[in-house]
């Protein structure tokens, strides 16, 4: 008898165990999954920007002057 109820609380507790530790992987799933989500955003973010530093880099000098007044003036 002593050894069923023995038995019945080691499974208990590597059941619980398992609980617990099924949790903490999940929560690193998810820190995981929102930094992969946010260093895609990044790269987003960055690639519009390159690409507006290169169309500016590539435009007329007068083009650029008169876009930027028509922003100081707004």
């Amino acid at each position: 008898m002593l050894l069923k109820i023995g038995a019945i609380l080691v499974f208990l507790a590597s059941y619980i165990v398992a609980i617990i530790l099924a949790r903490r992987e999940g929560k690193k799933a998810e820190q995981v999954a929102n930094l992969r989500r946010e260093i895609e955003r990044n790269a987003k973010e960055q690639e519009r920007a390159n690409e507006i530093n290169a169309r500016v880099d590539n435009a007329d000098i007068n083009t650029v002057r008169e876009r930027l007044s028509n922003l100081k003036g707004k």
